[in-house]
C-alpha cells in the first residue's frame, strides 16, 4: 500500500475492496500521500475498525466512500455525521471487475484459461 501511494499519488479513484490484509494504517497513507483521490472504496475490508475511518475527513477531495459489509446501518450513519460532504456506501456496483470462480478452477467468467505458475 505505501508503495501505491507513493508512486501514483495522482489518484483519484481507488477501490482496494476485498484486501482482507489492509488495517488502518492504509487510511492514514491514503491522506497523506493521495491529496487528489475523490473515491474510495474499503468494502470487506474486516481489518480497519469504524472508527479509523474518521481520519479522512482530512481528505479534502473524498467525495465517495464505499464500506459495503463492514458496519450496521447505525455505525454507517455515525460515520456520514462524522464526515460531513463524503456519501458513502452510495454506489453499490464497483467499476472493477473481478472474476467468479466456476465449479471448475479453470474458468473465469465461463471463459476456458489456463493458469501459469
Amino acid at each position: 500500500m505505501s508503495r501505491l501511494v507513493e508512486r501514483v499519488p495522482e489518484l483519484t479513484d481507488l477501490d482496494l475492496s476485498d484486501s482482507g490484509q489492509l488495517t488502518d494504517d492504509a487510511l492514514y497513507l491514503v491522506t497523506e500521500h493521495l491529496k487528489l483521490v475523490q473515491h474510495l472504496a474499503f468494502s470487506r475490508c474486516y481489518n480497519i475498525p469504524a472508527g479509523s475511518y474518521t481520519v479522512l475527513e482530512y481528505a479534502s477531495a473524498l467525495r465517495h466512500l464505499e464500506i459495503f459489509s463492514l458496519f450496521r446501518a447505525e455505525t454507517v450513519r455515525q460515520l456520514g455525521k462524522a464526515l460531513p460532504g463524503i456519501a458513502i456506501n452510495e454506489c453499490p456496483f464497483s467499476s472493477v471487475a473481478r472474476p467468479t470462480i466456476a465449479n471448475q478452477r479453470n474458468t473465469i467468467w465461463g471463459h476456458r484459461v489456463k493458469f501459469y505458475n
